[in-house]
């Protein structure tokens, strides 16, 4: 079962210490006038059948294959401490699938709030990024209708779904509705690993963020825009390979500096818009949300993604209709070896040809080309209690299977059709 397969969290020792600074600064500056605790799960049988994928729920998670317990089940618990009518806390700690275990990937939430009056708030610490509509619950499988959040939006999102750092948040009525305005700056770090245990870091840095937030009746609306600059690429000897790249004499692979550059991210810029909008009038729920990522850089191409879910009320049970996609910009162009004229040294030839193959796996293990089409439905049986059936229908363009493990060693082959089926319980408590 999942809970006996909770994996060992590898402790990070800034973030740990971070943490237990701040809790013995609010300890010792002021006394709690309430602690409340709570806590969600979803525990999920997932059911893939592939010869060549093996499924993960996101980016940052594990691949597996078969009948899987761990890909769609997450267990999380929160804090809130009360410290005055100005003054909280919040801290909040998810384990899910991680495929890299550090602490630092299972830390959501973990910030003070202060609000000086009833229109203002302003938080310091671990935040969420605050871009998307499940920006504030997307681990807590209850509070949303599908078996997980959209994978063709939110899979590749996640990278940057908490950030360290401050925001300030307005909150005002306005023709009969609520408006929401937030500003936040920090860092965003992202800690991947591959199906071979392979570790991939980067930071989306200065990170600067506006959203807007506007909900009406049955209607809510949000609007993001966001920028960052890459920075700290980590990845096992990536700087001596784009270091062997790039002192490739152009006479004899004249787009061997672009490739160099597309490939090392530093210093460039990353931007991101969305939008969304969700009707639900106890009848019928809808719900949409489109997005735009651009940065010019090899590991995350720039795309537009985007889903559109409906659903319809049959008193307790909500069965619903999903389709999502994630286009890239560009069409996938493949990086060749180029031709050498007669003469050049067979190591030298073997040498150029070596890079040349090895950037274009790595180019083909990045790119994202698919759209999916989902049935399902949910049963609240019972007081936060929620039973959920999902199945998803998944059609990839070659190469751009990147969310998922590509197992096969031809990555020219065109991904078959991916089926997953899902049966999952949630609630909270």
């Amino acid at each position: 079962m999942f809970f006996n397969s909770i994996p060992k969290i590898k402790t990070d020792g800034v973030i740990l210490a971070s943490l237990l600074s701040v809790g013995a600064c609010l300890t010792t500056n002021a006394k709690a006038q309430e602690v409340s605790f709570s806590g969600f799960a979803t525990i999920g049988a997932t059911l893939i059948e592939h010869d060549e994928l093996s499924y993960r729920s996101s980016l940052l998670n594990q691949t597996r294959d078969g009948v899987s317990w761990r890909s769609d089940s997450v267990i999380g618990g929160q804090v809130n401490i009360t410290f005055s009518e100005q003054w909280d806390a919040v801290g909040q700690v998810v384990v899910q699938d991680r495929a890299d275990r550090r602490l630092d990937n299972y830390i959501e939430k973990a910030f003070v709030r202060y609000r000086p009056a009833r229109s203002w708030a302003m938080r310091g610490g671990r935040l969420d990024s605050n871009f998307y509509m499940l920006s504030d619950y997307r681990p807590a499988g209850y509070a949303y209708t599908w078996a997980r959040p959209p994978l063709d939006f939110y899979s590749a999102v996640a990278v940057a779904a908490v950030t360290d750092g401050a925001d300030l948040q307005y909150t005002t009525d306005w023709q009969e509705g609520v408006v929401k305005l937030g500003v936040l700056y920090g860092n965003s770090a992202a800690h991947l690993a591959s199906e071979d245990g392979t570790k991939t870091n980067f930071d989306f840095a200065n990170l600067l963020s506006f959203t807007l937030e506007y909900q009406r009746h049955n209607w809510q609306f949000k609007a993001t825009s966001a920028s960052a600059t890459l920075k700290n690429f980590e990845y096992a000897d990536f700087n001596e390979f784009v270091s062997q790249i790039r002192a490739v004499p152009a006479v004899l692979w004249p787009q061997a500096q672009n490739v160099a550059d597309y490939l090392d991210p530093a210093g460039d810029k990353a931007e991101f818009a969305a939008i969304g909008v969700k009707f639900d009038d106890s009848q019928w729920q809808i719900q949409s949300e489109l997005a735009s990522f651009k940065a010019n850089w090899q590991n995350l191409p720039d795309a537009k993604f985007g889903y559109l879910s409906i659903g319809y009320y049959l008193d307790d049970v909500l069965p619903y209709f999903l389709v999502s996609a994630h286009r890239p910009d560009n069409k996938y162009t493949a990086i060749t070896a180029p031709a050498l004229p007669p003469g050049v040294p067979a190591n030298i030839v073997q040498s150029i040809q070596l890079l040349a193959h090895t950037t274009e796996d790595a180019a083909a293990n990045s790119f994202i080309d698919q759209n999916s089409v989902s049935l399902g439905i949910r049963w609240d049986f019972a007081d936060a209690w929620a039973l959920k059936a999902q199945f998803d229908h998944i059609r990839m363009q070659a190469p751009g299977s990147a969310l998922f493990g590509n197992n096969s060693l031809d990555l020219k082959i065109k991904p078959k059709p991916l089926n997953v089926l899902h049966l999952g319980l949630s609630t909270v408590f």
